[in-house]
């Protein structure tokens, strides 16, 4: 993608960051290093297909809005952030996949999360992926990818453990 593509991107990012209160929140809601997010918007780094899926879901902004710019943004009213777009009860199963794979995931990776960390990374992961999409098989794939964003910050922490602890 080219940096003029990549600008555009982020220009329409910072309209929807701007929307959902700021680029703070819209990092903590995605799960995203704020550094990185404010690096989509300047437009000196790609956005993930796994950050564009969140915001999309998030925002109610369309992936063909804001990867091409082409349709209306989908949304007339500021958005709060919320967790209203996840469901009022769980589905027991669904979580239980998200529980799995998030296990699987800080196994793989050699980390040692308290049950308490777990729980909470599976409860975001469960309720971003709703907010994605509601349907099923669509969910999985959306945890899927917010598995591997997941795995990056724990990547990026285990490569710099100073930043990580003085960060928390």
């Amino acid at each position: 993608m080219s940096m003029d593509a990549e600008a555009k991107i982020g220009e329409r990012l910072r309209i929807v960051a701007k929307r959902f209160g700021g680029i703070g929140a819209l990092a903590d809601a995605t799960g995203t290093a704020r550094r990185t997010v404010g690096n989509y918007l300047d437009g000196t780094h790609e956005p993930k297909i796994s950050f564009l899926l969140a915001v999309s879901g998030l925002t109610g902004a369309s992936l063909d809005w804001l990867i091409t710019g082409r349709e209306p943004a989908a949304f007339e009213e500021p958005v709060e952030p919320t967790v209203a777009a996840t469901p009022a009860t769980i589905d027991t199963e669904f979580m239980g996949q998200v529980g799995e794979l998030v296990e699987i995931l800080y196994r793989q990776e050699g980390a040692r999360p308290s049950a308490r960390e777990l729980v909470q990374v599976s409860g975001r992961l469960y309720g971003e992926a709703y907010r994605i999409s509601a349907d099923a098989a669509e969910r999985l794939g959306a945890v899927k990818l917010l598995i591997e964003q997941e795995r990056a910050v724990l990547r990026a922490a285990a490569a710099n453990p100073a930043k990580s602890k003085s960060s928390a």
